[in-house]
């Protein structure tokens, strides 16, 4: 908040949260009056950061942030059980890894494209 001026535009950010008129006075051009200044902000914060970035004198600022916290992501370990798995899937798998090496000692990216089923599968277990 007060990175590009040694006074702070705190107060800037604190009066746009509210919606209300403004007026931004510069020494070498005329004012500009702003009926409603009236900002969103979208962005991450990393929960460790939090207390230093609104530390100190804030005057309300942290109160004026919608905060959410999306749920931990669930963890399956990894098996080498393969009971499950769908045949055609693992035979798809099989001919990809039966595909011939390119050319040379580097690895060359190939282009798989794919028909009309094979996409409408492929975006299934995407989904899946």
């Amino acid at each position: 908040m007060s990175r590009y001026n040694r006074g702070g535009d705190r107060e800037f950010w604190l009066e746009a949260w509210n919606g209300g008129a403004h007026c931004i006075e510069r020494l070498s051009r005329p004012p500009v009056s702003l009926a409603h200044l009236l900002v969103s902000i979208t962005g991450g914060f990393q929960p460790s950061k939090l207390t230093r970035a609104f530390g100190g004198e804030e005057g309300g600022m942290a109160a004026r942030y919608l905060y959410a916290w999306p749920a931990e992501p669930g963890c399956w370990p990894l098996t080498d059980d393969i009971e499950g798995a769908d045949p055609d899937l693992q035979q798809a798998l099989m001919r990809l890894i039966d595909l011939p090496a390119g050319g040379g000692s580097k690895v060359e990216p190939r282009t798989l494209p794919l028909d009309g089923p094979a996409r409408a599968a492929f975006e299934a277990f995407r989904q899946g």
